[in-house]
């Protein structure tokens, strides 16, 4: 079986592999390539995802949840947070607590619905808080603790797994698509605990 993450963005983190063998691959999508504007972004991300399901075999699609806007607006960080996992961001980048984005990132999301649909492929949601916790052993971070914000972490954990991601997108993808494939085959759920990575 072959299960396909993506974590909805401008910048697309995307990541697919078999349930239990072998390691996936990882890529992204610049939707900001089709210029300014959600309709043309959108539209971007459904002309990749139309290729991508009428090129490659796939079985399932999990996505990364979007937080429920009730905790966005009692975040005490509201002005700067992201508006997919609740993270606070560093420098003002991803996805603002603004309408626009917001309705950007709900609207990416009824892309892929729709596209899955269209071909015929079961899709999820996948809570970031849950996948994280399942696979890096964490489910959100304090950068008063660790002296790093959530991207760096997620991007460092990642990396002691073995995978080569480009960015913070792509590692979001493969830590859903890890969550999705040991709920699919719980064996694989020991892999990413530190007792048991150098074992698998």
């Amino acid at each position: 079986m072959i299960v396909a993450a993506f974590d909805l963005a401008t910048a697309t983190g995307c990541c697919d592999g078999f349930v239990g063998k072998g390691p996936p691959r990882l890529w992204t999508w610049h939707l900001d390539d089709a210029g300014e504007g959600r309709p043309a972004r959108l539209f971007h991300l459904a002309k990749f995802l139309r290729l991508y399901f009428k090129q490659e075999p796939c079985d399932a699609v999990v996505y990364e949840a979007p937080i429920p806007i009730g905790m966005l607006n009692s975040h005490p960080a509201k002005n700067n947070i992201n508006a997919i996992d609740g993270s606070v961001l560093e420098g003002g980048k991803g996805f603002m607590l603004s309408e626009a984005n917001v309705a950007f990132a709900r609207g990416a999301i009824g892309v892929l619905e729709m596209t899955c649909t269209e071909f015929g492929k079961p899709v999820e949601a996948v809570r970031v808080q849950a996948a994280r916790k399942s696979v890096l052993g964490w489910a959100t971070n304090s950068e008063k603790k660790t002296g790093i914000n959530t991207k760096k972490r997620v991007i460092q954990d990642v990396e002691r797994l073995g995978v080569d991601a480009e960015n913070d997108n792509e590692c979001d993808a493969y830590v859903a698509w890890y969550y999705a494939c040991s709920q699919l085959n719980p064996r694989l759920a020991v892999a990413t605990t530190p007792l048991f990575r150098g074992m698998t």
